[in-house]
């Protein structure tokens, strides 16, 4: 596996580095409205040789200034650009939530765009893009 890229530096991403050689890359995904740090604690919880890449979005903590997106489209042609010099061996997605939309559009993404697929896509809190919403949005 080649090594992490020194070159890459980038305000969407947080490594931590796994403990043992990196086997895999686990790219950790926020709800809406949460950031990074919620993944914070993974790291020391994984398995070892996974290597917990935290993602932080616009106008989420360190990056508070920033504009929100306002298209998940958007985001993630923007997000797979940021991410793919990161993916440079074995990967997975984790998404929460919102997360778990932009995990799973992310991975149709980088597989149209790169041929690249993740080792696991995990989702929680979020019901199939397929599927009809159970119930009116809050906003109505």
């Amino acid at each position: 596996m080649k090594p992490l890229n020194r070159h890459a530096t980038s305000p969407w991403v947080t490594i931590s580095p796994s403990r043992g050689p990196r086997l895999a890359r686990l790219f950790c995904l926020p709800y809406a409205g949460g950031g990074a740090i919620t993944y914070n604690r993974w790291q020391s919880r994984i398995l070892e040789g996974v290597e917990v890449v935290r993602v932080q979005l616009p106008g989420r903590e360190t990056r508070l200034r920033e504009p929100l997106f306002t298209s998940m489209a958007l985001l993630v042609d923007v997000l797979v650009d940021e991410l793919i010099p990161w993916i440079d061996g074995p990967f997975m997605l984790y998404g929460h939530s919102m997360g778990a939309l932009l995990a799973f559009e992310l991975a149709r993404k980088l597989r149209r765009r790169y041929s690249r697929l993740p080792a696991h896509l995990f989702v929680s809190g979020y019901q199939a893009p397929q599927l009809p919403p159970a119930e009116l949005p809050f906003s109505h």
